[in-house]
C-alpha cells in the first residue's frame, strides 16, 4: 500500500500543479455521475480519486456570428496504485470512468458540478523497495497495465517510492502536458 508519506507527497504536488498551471480548483476529489431513481435525477458519488488536475479548452466557433466561445473541460483523473489493484477488477473499474455514458462530474471550488467532458485516467504506480513490496508491485503493475489496455483512455506513470513531491509534480506537469495536447485531435483527420 502507498505509504501515508507517500500519498502525502502526491497530495502535495497535486496542489503544485493546480497552482503553478493555474487549473480549476475542485471542492473534492470525488467524482460523479447521474442517474434517474424513482422519477428524478440524482448525483451519484462513482469513486473518490487522488487527484483531479482540470483545465478549460475553448473551442473555436462554428458560426461567424457567434459570439461565445464554447469552453470544454478536459483533464486528468489521477489514481495511485498498489494493493488496491491486487486484483483484476479494481484498475479496470478505474480505468473505465471514461466511458460512464452519462459522463464523469466533479464539484469546483464554488460548488458548481461540472462535466469533464475529455478525461483521462493516470495510474501513478510506486515502486517496491522491498523483495515482498516488489512482488505485489509486479501483480500491481501486471493488472493496471491489462486495465490500461481494455480502456485506452488511461495511462500508466511508474515512480519511484521515494520521488519527492516537487520531481513527482514535474512528472505530473509533464503527463497533463502531453495528454492536452492530443484532446479532441483526430487520428485520421490532417
Amino acid at each position: 500500500m502507498p505509504t501515508p508519506e507517500f500519498k502525502t507527497r502526491l497530495k502535495r504536488a497535486i496542489q503544485q500543479v493546480i497552482k503553478d498551471r493555474k487549473l480549476i480548483e475542485p471542492r473534492s476529489f470525488d467524482i460523479y455521475t447521474f442517474a434517474k431513481c424513482h422519477k428524478t435525477y440524482d448525483w451519484h458519488t462513482v469513486q473518490n480519486v487522488d487527484g483531479l488536475l482540470l483545465t478549460k479548452k475553448t473551442v473555436r466557433p462554428i458560426y461567424s456570428n457567434q459570439q461565445e466561445r464554447t469552453a470544454i473541460i478536459a483533464g486528468l483523473i489521477i489514481q495511485s496504485e498498489y494493493t488496491t489493484a491486487d486484483t483484476k477488477p479494481n484498475p479496470q473499474g478505474k480505468a473505465a470512468v471514461s466511458e460512464i455514458a452519462t459522463g464523469v462530474w466533479f464539484s469546483n471550488s464554488e460548488s458548481q458540478i461540472l462535466r469533464i467532458d475529455s478525461p483521462r485516467v493516470l495510474f501513478i504506480l510506486p515502486k517496491g523497495s522491498t523483495p515482498d513490496m516488489h512482488k505485489r508491485f509486479e501483480t500491481t503493475r501486471t493488472n493496471v497495465n491489462q486495465a490500461v489496455a481494455l480502456f485506452p483512455n488511461s495511462i500508466v506513470q511508474e515512480v519511484n517510492r521515494g520521488i519527492s513531491a516537487k520531481a513527482l509534480a514535474r512528472k505530473l506537469k509533464k503527463q497533463l502536458s502531453s495528454y492536452l495536447r492530443t484532446v479532441g485531435k483526430s487520428k485520421t483527420i490532417k
